[in-house]
């Protein structure tokens, strides 16, 4: 299936670089539906991605083998089927998943001669920090930070206040590290206001799953080139760059500005689709 997916433009639209995700069946482009052998593959992916370590993934997805999903213990650890049992929970964390491979396939369709990794979904969709970070050492190196928001209606709201698109105006959070809305909070990181650590140690993390010396000096390097995709997952009705107006205020390079919308049919009987689908081949693998 993810072959069959659409290629990253290589070309921007004023506002950003706008990566409208569809598959290609027959000859005909389509948003993701729920078809059971799409469910059924974005279910296994999901599994596989919660379950199977990075160096595994990342394997299979150079061409190697696909590893076996294991669930070691005596069940399913308890943070996992906490998000998987609630519908809303389970939406965020998929869209993270979905994220993860979405990127992993253009890469792998696009960086033939670069060494390239991608850290590993949150395991909670709360959890802290940037929520994706990948990195491709070629003839440059380039480190993209991801932030991923989803939502079952119009993710406008989300993305940024109506302040900040007309004025770049970010309102601080109070007793925490991020705003809730995708603009604002990549705003955060470019300033250096939140995150910078987080950054700082997942970047680390990368350097080391592609070889490379992490010194600091390289590391903070790296994380001031950085390029950031702000990934929207929600209903194919909602797709439309001019979501993403105010992205300049982020950046004043438009190359640096991605924004990739994954649509659906309906996002949210999309997802719960999956979450069914999960939560029965765990059922059947007697780790429910």
């Amino acid at each position: 299936m993810l072959s069959c997916m659409s290629p990253r433009p290589s070309t921007d639209c004023a506002v950003c670089i706008y990566d409208e995700k569809k598959w290609r069946s027959g000859s005909a482009w389509n948003f993701l539906d729920t078809e059971d052998l799409i469910v059924s593959a974005i279910g296994s992916l999901y599994l596989a991605s919660l379950l199977c370590g990075a160096t595994e993934l990342l394997g299979m997805v150079h061409g190697g083998c696909a590893p076996a999903v294991v669930v070691w213990g005596e069940g399913l650890d308890l943070d996992a089927r906490s998000v998987i049992d609630n519908s809303r929970r389970f939406r965020h964390a998929l869209s993270e998943h979905l994220a993860f491979w979405t990127r992993l396939a253009a890469a792998r369709s696009s960086l033939q001669s670069s060494q390239w990794a991608s850290t590993l979904p949150n395991l909670q969709p709360e959890d802290k920090g940037p929520d994706g970070l990948f990195a491709s050492v070629g003839d440059d190196v380039e480190l993209e930070v991801q932030e991923i928001k989803s939502s079952t209606g119009n993710p406008s709201s989300k993305i940024a206040r109506a302040e900040f698109r007309q004025s770049g105006h970010v309102r601080m959070p109070s007793g925490g590290t991020k705003t809730g809305r995708l603009l604002e909070d990549l705003w955060l990181f470019e300033n250096g206001v939140v995150g910078f650590l987080r950054l700082d140690k997942l970047t680390s993390d990368l350097c080391t799953s592609l070889g490379l010396t992490t010194t600091q000096y390289f590391r903070v390097g790296l994380a001031s080139r950085c390029r950031y995709n702000a990934i929207v997952v929600a209903g194919r009705d909602y797709s439309s760059v001019e979501l993403f107006e105010g992205y300049q205020h982020v950046t004043g390079e438009v190359g640096r500005r991605v924004a990739t919308y994954i649509g659906s049919r309906q996002w949210g009987a999309f997802a719960e689709g999956i979450r069914n689908l999960v939560k029965r081949a765990l059922q059947r693998a007697g780790v429910w």
